[in-house]
């Protein structure tokens, strides 16, 4: 019986070291939805026109700078005359100059792929998810459902992601 309590303590130990060893590191990223589509979905960018820019698929502006805070927290932004931080606003996500800053809870999943949900402890999370593909959709902020990976984010290094060349109406990527 004493075997199988150390046996499972150590499973846990080391499953609390793999979660600590996946973290997302600071950086500047490309997030890309996981969701699978023809063409596959461009990008989180913003049209920066204002203090204010809603977050959409394919925008202008499309390398997030993220940054762990001490709290284990990311703030997630986009520096252009300001920096534009990831906010929700009533469901929508926004990229704002204005305060106050917002914190994100990234948490890793299967594959190399992360939700972005609100730093609350309820169950099941809000998360950002795309409710679709189509250049220019908007992210929106919802309770996890499944299938799941309309709720999931590939977060790739900008210096990975080279501009490719024009396909189907968008810009495609190679990584």
């Amino acid at each position: 019986m004493a075997q199988l309590h150390l046996s499972v303590l150590f499973l846990l130990l080391l499953a609390t070291i793999q979660v600590a060893l996946a973290e997302l590191q600071n950086g500047r990223y490309k997030i890309v939805s996981a969701v699978k589509s023809a063409p596959p979905p461009s990008p989180l960018g913003i049209d920066p026109q204002g203090p204010v820019s809603p977050v959409i698929t394919g925008g202008i502006e499309q390398v997030w700078t993220v940054r762990k805070l001490e709290d284990g927290f990311y703030d997630i932004f986009i520096e252009h005359g300001g920096k534009y931080v990831l906010k929700d606003n009533d469901g929508d996500i926004i990229a704002s100059i204005f305060p106050p800053p917002a914190k994100w809870r990234v948490a890793k999943h299967q594959d190399g792929f992360y939700t972005i949900e609100l730093p609350l402890d309820i169950w099941p999370p809000k998360a950002i998810f795309l409710p679709n593909s189509a250049p220019g959709a908007q992210p929106r902020l919802g309770f996890y459902e499944l299938p799941l990976p309309k709720f999931l984010w590939e977060f790739i290094p900008a210096e990975e992601m080279r501009y490719k060349g024009r396909g189907c109406g968008q810009d495609t990527f190679a990584y």
